[in-house]
């Protein structure tokens, strides 16, 4: 169930986005990130009285829905404002707001264990340090993210960067010569094949991510596969290994899109997509034999 709810959360996320990028343009990235704290705290207040109550669905709900909702309006309204403020750079731009999703997971999962470990001396259940877990992040990202919507501003109508002239950037062989609105877009194949592809390529994250603390552990499984033979270390190795996915996570990010400044979008779509095929077909194949084997590709 948990795997659901994040898989319908990250589901939800990419639809809203698609949905409301419009809307966030109208209103303006404050009222999208105020819309995006609402939907992201009630969905956690939500999951937890789902978890109180062991209703599923409630969990499905708040987490899934609600909250893969609120990530999606939240994810667009930085990158769209960034964009705006960096019109000669706008893949360092989008590099710097998505990374923050990476370095995010690099303090919520130590944090999360951490306080999981201080309900549960408190004498908390399994179940219910998970429920008081999602209270605790809400209070947490509640002022957070109202601060972030305080502060956040749109560059003013006409400005442009020191030294950036629009009419060189637009003969430039990186920006096409057409202007495709968003609605005809939807009606170019061009438009569903990369969608496709990036749904994909997201999927094969999204599988692979959950579960890779579970990955490393098998690692340390005695001869039985039943118990493991080192446990403490087992776990520290889990822990490790997410935080160093959170960090590649963090700076590839920011690194392919600020390369593609550079050379293009079409060729680090062609560089990324293709290495990331390679590294999957590596892991599957030889990802089982040791530990190095496994992490280097993952």
């Amino acid at each position: 169930m948990a795997f659901f709810a994040f898989s319908l959360s990250i589901f939800l996320m990419g639809l809203s986005a698609a949905l409301f990028g419009k809307w966030v343009d109208y209103r303006g990235p404050r009222m999208a990130m105020l819309a995006s704290t609402t939907f992201w705290i009630t969905g956690f207040v939500v999951g937890s009285v789902g978890i109180f109550t062991q209703q599923l669905w409630l969990v499905g709900l708040g987490y899934g829905v609600l909250g893969g909702i609120g990530l999606g309006i939240g994810y667009i309204a930085p990158v769209s404002t960034l964009m705006k403020w960096f019109p000669d750079r706008p893949g360092l731009g989008t590099g710097m707001a998505i990374m923050g999703f990476g370095v995010g997971a690099m303090i919520a999962a130590p944090f999360s264990n951490l306080m999981l470990g201080v309900f549960d001396t408190m004498g908390a259940d399994a179940g219910n340090s998970v429920g008081y877990l999602f209270l605790t992040l809400a209070v947490i990202y509640a002022p957070m993210m109202l601060f972030a919507a305080w502060i956040i501003r749109v560059p003013a109508d006409g400005w442009k960067p020191e030294g950036f002239d629009p009419s060189v950037r637009k003969t430039s062989k990186m920006v096409s010569a057409g202007n495709v609105t968003a609605n005809n877009a939807l009606r170019t194949p061009q438009f569903w094949l990369l969608w496709v592809v990036l749904f994909v390529n997201v999927t094969a994250a999204v599988g692979l991510l959950p579960q890779a603390a579970n990955f490393v552990q098998d690692f340390f499984r005695d001869d039985t596969g039943e118990t493991f033979a080192h446990p403490e270390v087992a776990a520290v190795a889990a822990a490790y290994f997410v935080g160093y996915l959170s960090l590649t996570n963090t700076l590839g990010r920011f690194i392919w899109a600020s390369t593609s400044d550079k050379i293009g979008r079409k060729p680090i779509y062609m560089m990324y997509l293709g290495l990331g095929a390679a590294l999957y077909v590596s892991l599957g194949t030889f990802g089982d034999t040791n530990m190095a084997a496994f992490i280097v590709p993952a």
